[in-house]
């Protein structure tokens, strides 16, 4: 999987109409389907790193009774201390194994 910049493929100047072919007159009849695959694919990526939330992380601890009001925080972090929401993220966080692995 590639991640790819979505505001730079709206900037591709659409020459489909209506899912059919159209002449394009450079290169004469063109399919629509086969163009928009040319324009995802020549669509520039983008550097992203994947996240771990709070809630999914092996450091948190959810307990609502005991951090924040109702709509505050919902749990703490073991590792910075720190009230958090189930979907804060951090660079230290470590994903919970998961029970089949």
């Amino acid at each position: 999987m590639r991640l790819i910049d979505a505001d730079e493929l709206v900037k591709v100047r659409p020459f489909c109409v209506a899912g059919g072919p159209i002449r394009d007159y450079t290169e004469g009849f063109v399919d629509c389907a086969e163009e928009a695959r040319e324009a995802i694919k020549n669509t520039p990526t983008i550097s992203a790193v994947p996240v771990v939330r709070c809630r999914e992380c092996k450091r948190w601890d959810a307990d609502p009774d005991s951090y924040g009001k109702d709509d505050g925080p919902k749990g703490k972090c073991l590792k910075t201390f720190e009230e958090t929401y189930p979907d804060d993220f951090c660079s230290y966080g470590q994903r919970k194994k998961a029970a089949h692995d």
